[in-house]
């Protein structure tokens, strides 16, 4: 667990090519609770872990890259967004909440680069404490909401797939290969 989370430690800021599309849906390489963990291949050879609980047809999901950069992603096929940046928050069971600003939105997608400072990893933490997670507006309106069961397992093993993508070595065929587990 200490491994794990000195990796989140590192996390910063997970950005996709433009125009990198990918191979295939990606590769379930874990499930715990409500989260799984999977390995998306892009055409150019890039490849991204990404740990994702749902519900319903909303996610939320953490992309890493394997050269240490993060994003928290949202989607929900209610939202319908015209682009740009937003201030919003998120509130993991009845703590105080997070406030985001910068949230890049695109269609049904909103995008949050987590900082490298210390705050991204904290946030991450009380993710795999936690037991619900909730997007809100600028206005504190909730947006969408999750639940964490599994994401202190399904983090640990981002966190060693991501290493497996920062590895020199790593061929495009092996990305991810040493993740396995068990639940929480």
């Amino acid at each position: 667990m200490r491994r794990a989370a000195l990796a989140l430690l590192w996390l910063a800021a997970f950005a996709p090519v433009a125009g990198a599309r990918p191979l295939g849906v990606g590769r379930v390489i874990f499930q715990a609770g409500d989260w799984r963990v999977q390995v998306i291949g892009f055409r150019d050879g890039s490849g991204f872990c990404v740990a994702e609980a749902r519900q319903g047809e909303a996610g939320f999901s953490v992309w890493s890259d394997g050269r240490g950069r993060v994003r928290l992603v949202f989607t929900s096929p209610r939202w319908h967004f015209r682009g740009g940046a937003a201030d919003m928050a998120v509130r993991i069971d009845n703590r105080p909440k997070w406030d985001l600003g910068g949230v890049r939105l695109s269609g049904q997608a909103a995008v949050f680069e987590l900082p490298g400072n210390g705050r991204g990893t904290a946030l991450l933490r009380q993710v795999m404490a936690g037991r619900h997670f909730m997007l809100m507006g600028h206005d504190d309106r909730p947006l969408g909401r999750w639940p964490l069961r599994g994401s202190r397992a399904a983090l640990e093993a981002l966190a060693d797939c991501d290493a497996d993508l920062g590895r020199p070595d790593a061929g495009r065929g092996d990305r991810g290969r040493a993740v396995a587990g068990g639940g929480e």
